[in-house]
């Protein structure tokens, strides 16, 4: 990666004189005898499997699946019926649900369905799809005849549907459309976030969090995927209803005091993930498979059930939701799985009770392989910036950004122009650096909320893996002085500062504080006030934390000499804060002392 003077500006602090010191979503259930399973069930019936399609019901995202009736077992079905699962994928945005079973088109299936309040409910989502073999559909006929009649369903008559039913033989949710967390790639853990106001009966607070902190370890000890608790808060909504202003996160909601699952269901809890799909390939493509960007993660447990008072299950049940969250589907759905890893496997869709806690197999140690291998694919960080726009050729490095990028096991990346939408401009990429050309001189104006005026899509490739990465132009600022070579300060803000647009010029410094006028600019700084500066706010051992923009990336560098520096970190400042602490820091020697400087690159 290159700097320039143009494109960088630069915070300094010296740090530690002292001796440093020494230091998609998815369903677990309880398994249940088939007796119990046609006592509980508001409905039986044997179906062959036809058609889905996907909506969104009351803000919740279903895919309905179309059944043909073969015989009706306990209750009247129609000749042609439909079934709730949670999750799917539309309008662009995905949730996989792990109580969504997988389904075959032409599969003969016994069905334990309930009433829910949308519509009829696969009964413990996966558990409720068997196959019909061995005369399980009339055993299950047997113990209906001593129950009596059932219900009318009626009501619940399909139409055609939109789609074809399909199985993940991939091992992961969403198959082809694939999703992971980015952040590992960049060495960063993702944020947890857990609500353990309410647990199962017999579980104390320590219980729980050393349950998912060992949980979480078991995937960080076979994979990249790195995680980290930051809070542990009351949830004021289900953990699942948190969305794209929690920012990259994970919640773990050890409680449904929000009533996601049936008390009476065999599911001990559930767990999984949104995100874009229509950004393939901004997650990663590992092993040419392209990866969208998880946006959230979530696991949600049913408190209520005894299953959970006991700590070895509450641990593996919390190691296979967490392992939907990061993008694993089940193993498998087959209750007499042939298949011994398969079978053998955390991400099995029934608890085993063999007392093993959080413990992934040789089934999840290869499928999490491809979500979060060894060797990471190249990271960055998505951009959103305003152009200068013009009515004159401007000076050298109006509208140049520096694309930010790295790989954490010093592979040589290569940086390619991928695509753009060339709407009201065109992008060009020299090296590292991408220049963004205007076709008009555009009045001052902003682009909504997850919105953009051009969008040019950078690819980056290590060789094996690659990233898409997005960079997104979301305003406009007209400036025409000088008028022969407009200097990339915008009319606007000099009139803000010095009354008109000539009332200062963008090399200046008025305030005396180091940073010319074009730098306080791009600061986001008060040009006539020295005080309001780029500049490291406070300090200490392993950590510093300085002024920040939002969106901006920073280069952390450290230095025994000023004379030469190492980039150890790039950060990006994510949320709405006016400052970044970044923490983990090299420490310094004991015989010299270590300089740290952030650098904000354009």
């Amino acid at each position: 990666m290159r700097d320039s003077k143009s494109a960088a500006f630069a915070a300094l602090c010296v740090l530690i004189l002292t001796t440093p010191p020494l230091n998609l979503f998815s369903a677990t259930i309880a398994s249940e005898t088939l007796s119990e399973q046609v006592e509980r069930a508001d409905g039986v019936v044997v179906a062959v499997a036809k058609e889905q399609g996907v909506e969104e019901i009351d803000h919740q995202i279903f895919t309905r699946f179309v059944f043909q009736t073969v015989e009706s077992i306990r209750g009247s079905f129609p000749g042609q019926f439909s079934v709730l699962g949670y999750g799917g994928s539309l309008g662009g945005i995905a949730d996989y649900d792990a109580r969504k079973p997988t389904i075959i088109t032409n599969q003969r299936l016994l069905l334990f369905v309930d009433v829910g309040e949308h519509g009829l409910l696969f009964r413990g989502g996966p558990e409720g799809v068997q196959e019909d073999t061995n005369g399980l559909a009339a055993q299950a006929s047997q113990i209906a005849d001593l129950l009596g009649p059932g219900l009318d369903f009626s009501q619940y008559v399909a139409e055609s549907q939109v789609s074809v039913l399909n199985v993940p033989a991939s091992g992961l949710l969403g198959d082809t459309q694939p999703r992971r967390f980015v952040t590992p790639d960049r060495g960063e853990p993702i944020p947890v976030i857990i609500d353990t106001s309410t647990l199962p009966s017999g579980i104390s607070e320590e219980q729980a969090i050393t349950a998912i902190q060992n949980a979480l370890g078991a995937w960080e000890a076979v994979s990249s995927v790195r995680f980290e608790i930051v809070g542990n808060e009351v949830f004021s909504i289900s953990a699942r209803n948190y969305g794209l202003e929690d920012g990259s996160v994970i919640r773990i909601q050890m409680h449904d005091n929000f009533n996601e699952i049936d008390d009476q269901s065999s599911t001990l809890g559930f767990g999984g993930a949104t995100f874009f799909t229509t950004k393939q390939g901004e997650g990663g493509t590992i092993d040419g498979l392209a990866f969208n960007p998880s946006t959230h993660g979530y696991v949600i447990l049913d408190h209520t059930k005894a299953t959970l008072s006991d700590p070895i299950s509450l641990e593996e049940t919390l190691t296979h939701e967490i392992g939907h969250v990061i993008g694993l589907a089940h193993s498998s759905e087959t209750a007499s799985e042939s298949d011994s890893d398969r079978a053998d496997a955390q991400m099995y869709y029934r608890l085993h009770r063999d007392g093993r806690g959080a413990d992934p197999r040789t089934w999840d140690i290869s499928t999490i392989a491809k979500i979060h291998p060894s060797d990471t694919p190249p990271f960055s960080f998505v951009r959103r910036e305003v152009a200068i726009s013009y009515p004159t050729a401007p000076s050298a490095g109006v509208n140049t950004f520096t694309i930010p990028y790295g790989d954490l096991q010093g592979d040589n990346v290569t940086v390619q122009l991928n695509s753009q939408t060339g709407n009201l401009g065109v992008f060009a990429l020299s090296g590292d650096q991408l220049t963004y050309v205007p076709n008009a001189y555009y009045v001052e104006a902003d682009a909504g909320v997850n919105s953009f005026y051009d969008k040019a899509i950078v690819q980056l490739s290590d060789g094996t893996n690659e990233l898409l990465v997005a960079f997104n132009i979301v305003g406009f600022r007209p400036d025409s002085r000088p008028s022969d070579a407009p200097d990339g300060v915008p009319n606007a803000w000099m009139t803000t500062f010095f009354g008109s647009n000539d009332g200062s010029t963008a090399n200046a410094d008025p305030d005396a504080d180091g940073f010319s006028n074009e730098d306080e600019f791009h600061l986001g700084t008060d040009p006539t006030d020295p005080n309001s500066r780029f500049w490291i706010v406070d300090s200490a051992v392993g950590s510093i934390e300085f002024t920040a923009q939002p969106d901006d990336v920073y280069r952390i560098e450290t230095s025994t000499d000023l004379v030469t520096w190492n980039e150890i970190r790039l950060v990006q400042q994510m949320g709405g804060e006016d400052t970044l602490t970044v923490d983990d820091l090299p420490n310094a020697s004991t015989d010299a002392p270590l300089f740290v400087r952030a650098v904000r690159l354009r």
